[in-house]
């Protein structure tokens, strides 16, 4: 993520102002190629990308410091040797600086080597998380797609199960219609019955009279055959005695 620094950076002054300006430049240019394909807003993203997006600050903020510091104490100590020891030891703390700037640029530049593998590990990661993310997506409209479909297919039964209780709604009304009108039928047998009761009753009492008047008229019949009978007997008793007295015949 981060370049080299130019050569004449190994004054303080310099070193700090052109340090800043290049870090915010190239910082910014690689955040900005960090955010631009992220597309998710959830919690591991946004955790992912504050410590991608302060870790490096944090390091490159420490190392400023660090080599600051460094050179501060290395200017205070060349200063202090100049002042004692006079010219003859000046060229001693030159060659003495220059060795602390190479061991500095070296280390600067393992630094940046790490910072630089720091930042594409987690490009790398950032990308792994992307594709993970995106099968993720895939899956997760994959599976909005079915449950559209059981949706779809849930509302057209429901909607088969609603033209189906209208139709038995509808048999269910027809089938009161039919109950009331077997009511009304069975309510008028019910009165033909009855009539039919009361004619029964009638034609019983009429039976009975007639049986009566049948009795009646059987004992009249009776005792007038037996009158006949006593009549004709009498007749006959009557012929008897005729035939034995011989009397003449008219």
């Amino acid at each position: 993520m981060l370049m080299g620094f130019p050569e004449d950076m190994h004054q303080p002054k310099s070193f700090s102002l052109m340090a800043v300006c290049f870090y915010f430049l190239t910082y910014e240019a690689a955040v900005a190629l960090l955010l631009i394909p992220l597309s998710s807003n959830s919690y591991e993203d946004k955790l992912l990308l504050i410590i991608v997006f302060l870790l490096p600050h944090i390091l490159f903020s420490i190392f400023i410091c660090v080599r600051s510091l460094r050179l501060k104490v290395l200017e205070a100590f060349s200063t202090n040797n100049d002042s004692v020891l006079g010219d003859g030891r000046f060229s001693q703390a030159g060659c003495q600086d220059k060795m602390v700037e190479e061991s500095l640029a070296a280390t600067k530049r393992k630094e940046e080597s790490e910072l630089k593998n720091v930042a594409l590990e987690a490009l790398e990661a950032l990308k792994k998380e992307r594709a993970k993310y995106k099968e993720d997506r895939v899956a997760w409209e994959n599976e909005i797609a079915k449950y559209e479909e059981d949706r779809v297919a849930w509302e057209n039964e429901r909607a088969s199960y609603e033209e189906e209780c209208q139709r038995w709604q509808e048999e269910r009304l027809a089938w009161e219609d039919e109950r009331a009108n077997l009511e009304e039928e069975l309510r008028e047998w019910e009165y033909e019955r009855q009539g039919w009761e009361h004619e029964r009753e009638d034609l019983e009492t009429r039976r009975e009279i007639c049986e009566k008047e049948s009795e009646r008229r059987r004992k009249d019949l009776e005792a007038e055959l037996d009158t006949v009978r006593k009549c004709a007997q009498l007749y006959r008793s009557v012929l008897h005695d005729y035939d034995s007295f011989n009397l003449p015949k008219n």
